[in-house]
């Protein structure tokens, strides 16, 4: 059964239709403007007019999102980022799967929100197409507790020896793979019970979705396993904390290699001159900050 890679409204529909495909509901995922994901079902049935005019929800109930007076908001799903699931859901004598989604969220007046981090990644990617395409790959950082209420460390493992739960981050792995998402590779990281799955590099807007995904399924399969994953940066005093460390690059088409003519020229400390003049990042001269970086003998000697 397909699961991923759907390219229009009609093709995902027709599969949502196929009754040997099981799909009863689909999952609307959003971010709140913390990273957080936001999401609620609908019926099947419901999924034709979504797509369309897309489904209301109360943003003044998100976080971040609006004051209460201006609540109405209503997101249209992107039938591109349409996926299946990668598990059969069961309750009270049904068995049921589901497909989970992404999309626009807008005013009433049909304008983007401005609260819509994806919506505003996707305005600032426009910008940046003239000197390339961005590409990320993200290293997950995350830790693995008995419960969501005690962060207590779980194994004595370190950076890429020892610890517990290697078959869970592998079980993790085949999961994002049966939905289209390629990880490098998973260890044990460097505090006690810190883990790490790195996500093979895509272009941003696809790994923003990816990242979000990985999310949800690894604080799912920990769920089943009767464990909490957590993605909070610094959740014990005193242990290594978590970050999520992020491989960019810029690909200039159609080769994705710059012809020697457009091969942008390195500057101090290694610098190309397009990340100045148009991400601003400046080189800095170490001959010119030296003297701040070694006020005294300590940090001379660091």
């Amino acid at each position: 059964m397909k699961t991923f890679g759907f390219q229009d409204e009609t093709e995902v529909l027709n599969f949502v239709d196929d009754k040997e495909n099981k799909i009863e509901f689909i999952r609307i995922i959003f971010p709140d403007i913390l990273g957080r994901a936001m999401n609620f079902t609908i019926p099947t049935s419901e999924f034709e007019t979504a797509l369309r005019e897309g489904k209301g929800f109360d943003g003044s109930s998100v976080e971040g999102f609006c004051r209460i007076e201006e609540s109405d908001l209503f997101i249209v799903p992107d039938p591109k980022t349409f996926r299946v699931l990668p598990w059969v859901y069961e309750n009270n004598n049904f068995s049921w799967r589901e497909g989970i989604i992404f999309g626009d969220i807008f005013t009433p007046d049909k304008e983007h929100f401005l609260g819509d981090s994806r919506y505003l990644l996707k305005e600032v990617l426009k910008k940046t197409k003239d000197i390339g395409e961005m590409f990320v790959g993200p290293e997950m950082e995350f830790f693995i507790f008995p419960n969501k209420k005690e962060a207590k460390l779980t194994d004595e493992g370190g950076y890429l020896y020892g610890g517990l739960y290697g078959e869970l981050r592998k079980s993790i792995q085949l999961f994002l793979k049966e939905i289209g998402i390629a990880c490098d590779c998973d260890h044990h990281e460097a505090a006690p019970s810190q883990h790490e799955i790195d996500i093979k590099y895509s272009d941003a807007l696809s790994m923003a979705d990816s990242v979000m995904l990985a999310k949800y399924i690894i604080k799912r399969v920990a769920a089943k396993s009767g464990l909490f994953a957590s993605f909070m940066p610094k959740p014990i005093t005193k242990v290594n904390g978590s970050g999520m460390h992020l491989h960019i690059s810029l690909w200039t088409p159609p080769t994705h290699h710059p012809p020697a003519s457009r091969a942008p020229t390195a500057g101090l400390c290694g610098v190309p001159e397009i990340c100045e003049s148009k991400f601003g990042v400046k080189k800095v001269s170490g001959a010119g900050v030296g003297g701040f970086l070694r006020s005294n003998e300590k940090k001379e000697k660091k």
